[in-house]
């Protein structure tokens, strides 16, 4: 079988010596001392987004284009989605700023490597002037395809929040603005953490004409191993995993919801591989992923599953190549078509990448 070129997705960049990102203030303050910028971070920073990120360097070191083309190794990367990363810059429409600067970055990088065929760029659904931001992503970059409001919040405290509150998703203005994601022909991506599943789907069957993808198969919080608490043994994490594999398929009924197969070595799934010395090993992540990837592919098909990377985040665990290879091992015994559909084709699709 011929190699199939990979459409990524999922994946972050970030500058944080020239952009705002949380970051940005250890930057400009210790950019002078690379040793202080290694360690007062993971000294100063609040324990939940040290745990989260699992090493505070990846927040202060840019990666780039050039950064993720080189993780690619023998993958061949035709191209890959941008997706908001946590911009923090002021004024009224700064979140258009982060859709302008991975624009500049596109035209910049995208003749050598793969290219960033589309943007998914961040927007608060509960303001006001929604429209005009809206529209200023669309002037700031044509490869505006979705938007995403990050809704993951838990009520353990040191599980790190990226919702400003709980209810976000039952709020009437956030819904009005969610709706409105439709006549802008805009896919919504959803990260919650696993026990907001429920509240997702009493949003999207009440919501069926926005297109959502849901991100990172909900970031079942401890299923692979204690974290913060959670997770803190076998019988835990073996219900804890019955409880998310439930919920998912009660979203299975949703057409309107697509599944990104990623995130899954995020630190907070509590495998600890970025605690390890040695690298893990394709068949240990293959086995450690087989059960929500096979999952998510029994209840929603392969038509409406994606593999993505959420590069660097889950950098930090594993390599790209590594990744990848267990992906393709996961997928090897289907038919070519269903490869292609999971690694390149549904992304291009429910995307609109052209």
């Amino acid at each position: 079988m011929a190699t199939i070129p990979i459409i990524d997705p999922h994946i972050h960049l970030w500058d944080p010596r020239s952009n705002p990102r949380p970051a940005t203030p250890f930057v400009k303050l210790l950019g002078w001392n690379q040793q202080l910028l290694r360690t007062l971070p993971s000294r100063l920073l609040p324990r939940a987004t040290r745990d989260f990120v699992g090493r505070t360097d990846y927040l202060v070191s840019p990666y780039l284009p050039p950064d993720y083309a080189a993780d690619h190794g023998h993958h061949e990367v035709e191209g890959y989605v941008y997706v908001e990363a946590s911009w923090t810059g002021l004024g009224r429409l700064a979140q258009a700023d982060e859709t302008r600067w991975a624009e500049a970055l596109a035209r910049r990088h995208d003749r050598v490597g793969s290219r960033m065929l589309g943007i998914v760029a961040a927007a608060d659904l509960r303001r006001p002037d929604l429209a005009d931001l809206l529209q200023a992503h669309r002037e700031a970059s044509p490869r505006l395809r979705g938007i995403r409001d990050k809704l993951a919040w838990s009520p353990n405290r040191g599980v790190m929040d990226f919702a400003p509150e709980p209810q976000r998703m039952s709020d009437p203005t956030w819904r009005r603005g969610f709706a409105a994601l439709a006549d802008h022909e805009l896919v919504f991506d959803a990260w919650i953490y696993d026990h907001q599943i429920n509240a997702l789907g009493d949003l999207l069957r009440v919501q069926p004409a926005v297109r959502v993808v849901l991100d990172h198969l909900a970031s079942p919080v401890g299923a692979g191993g204690p974290f913060a608490g959670r997770g803190q043994d076998e019988a835990e994490q073996a219900a804890i995993r019955i409880r998310w594999r439930e919920a998912i398929a009660r979203l299975a009924d949703l057409p309107q919801l697509s599944v990104k197969l990623s995130g899954l070595f995020m630190p907070v799934l509590g495998w600890g591989l970025h605690q390890r010395r040695a690298p893990v090993s394709v068949e240990q992540v293959a086995d450690a992923m087989a059960p929500f990837v096979e999952h998510a592919l029994s209840c929603f098909g392969v038509e409406r599953c994606m593999l993505a990377s959420n590069f660097p985040m889950d950098k930090v665990s594993l390599g790209f190549e590594t990744l990848y290879d267990a992906y393709l091992r996961l997928i090897r015994g289907r038919p070519e078509h269903e490869q292609r559909a999971l690694l390149r084709d549904n992304a291009r699709r429910v995307y609109d990448l052209g």
